[in-house]
């Protein structure tokens, strides 16, 4: 009986800790994290998910409640693997999505492995519920950016955010401290339209999407030790331009001029190439970019002032998208196309091909319009 006790207890610790049950007994591995609330969902959100690898069988159980009730998608890896109707229950709301392998009646398939994913339930294409499951073997702590043995550089710095064209009465600051064992990011927002939904830019990446208090101000909170109160900072803040936008465009603008966080996090990139024209339209120009941040890749493909209709965006010969160009009120015309590793941004196409040396070319009837080499 003791011995049972002091197995019990160890696993317990084991559990508490984020410490796999495989490293007691190689048949039995059990990993569970919550999922951090994001910046416009409610106070009341909350969720879980647990991997659970033993005798041969394999279940993921992925959990929300005290949301609004209304159909869910759940995201891995920016994959989506189950829609979910979050439904009334006694105190509250909830859902659930529960994989097997091998398949079980009322249960889903598990063909995919959660560990090192990225992991976010989604309603109407915003993001509720997010974080990041440890890889297997990991010790880090689930959510938080950086290693294990990060040193953060200690400072305090903060930035004003400028009206960008018109100004709505919209203001905003933002704060970056770091010391020796994390680093936070803190956005003031203030005049906003209550009615509207706005979108923090960073260095051409979306952030987080939003909807205000009825006062008008906003706070959004990251750090490389998120919580619920706080979304993870997978990057480093320090020399980014930050952008608001909302259904109009660009509202406020700030770029911080802070020391480099370190921590093993590294800035948001952001590289534009320009595509070489062939003639084919004289007065077109097009450009490809390419954006990263933490593990996230962004691809964009655009051409403006040449004819409307399709193209086709090929990659290394293969045609990957067709890319729209269509008129704009100037009188111009203008067309992209965008691909991401993060499926859970719905206007996006899933970035599963090579970019590193890759042909890139817009075409259109067998003639190549623009055409450009990536970086390797």
């Amino acid at each position: 009986m003791r011995c049972n006790r002091m197995v019990t207890l160890v696993l317990a610790v084991c559990a508490v800790l984020g410490v796999g049950h495989s490293a007691l007994a190689g048949s039995r591995i059990e990993t569970e994290i919550p999922l951090v609330r994001s910046a416009d969902a409610p106070t009341s959100a909350a969720g879980k998910i647990r991997y659970r690898e033993r005798s041969g069988r394999r279940d993921v159980r992925a959990e929300i409640e005290d949301v609004p009730v209304g159909d869910y998608q759940l995201f891995v890896g920016g994959q989506l693997r189950a829609t979910v109707a979050v439904v009334a229950v006694p105190g509250g709301t909830e859902g659930e999505a529960e994989f097997r392998d091998p398949v079980e009646p009322g249960k889903i398939l598990l063909d995919f492995d959660p560990r090192g994913q990225s992991i976010a339930w989604r309603f109407n294409g915003v993001t509720v519920l997010s974080n990041d499951f440890p890889a297997p073997g990991s010790g880090g702590s689930p959510g938080n950016a950086g290693s294990d043995d990060s040193s953060f550089a200690s400072q305090k710095s903060q930035g004003i955010f400028s009206p960008s064209g018109n100004d709505t009465g919209a203001r905003g600051s933002l704060m970056i401290k770091s010391k020796k064992s994390k680093a936070d990011l803190r956005i003031d927002l203030s005049g906003l339209d209550r009615n509207k939904t706005y979108t923090m830019i960073v260095d051409g990446m979306e952030l987080v999407t939003f909807t205000p208090k009825k006062s008008g101000k906003a706070k959004l909170q990251f750090s490389t030790s998120a919580n619920g109160k706080k979304l993870p900072l997978d990057f480093d803040p320090a020399q980014a331009t930050f952008e608001l936008l909302d259904d109009s465009g660009a509202v406020l603008e700030a770029t911080a001029n802070a020391t480099p966080i370190g921590g093993g996090i590294d800035a948001p990139q952001r590289q534009k190439l320009p595509m070489a024209s062939s003639g084919a339209d004289s007065d077109g120009h097009a450009e490809a970019e390419i954006r990263a941040r933490g593990a996230r890749l962004d691809f964009q493909v655009e051409a403006e002032d040449v004819a409307t209709g399709d193209y086709e965006v090929r990659v290394d010969g293969a045609v990957v998208a067709l890319l729209t160009v269509t008129n704009r009120t100037q009188g111009s015309t203008q067309g992209e196309v965008e691909f991401s590793t993060d499926l859970s941004e719905a206007d996006k196409l899933p970035l599963d091909f090579a970019l590193d040396g890759a042909l890139v070319e817009i075409v259109r009837d067998s003639v190549v319009y623009f055409s450009v080499v990536l970086p390797e």
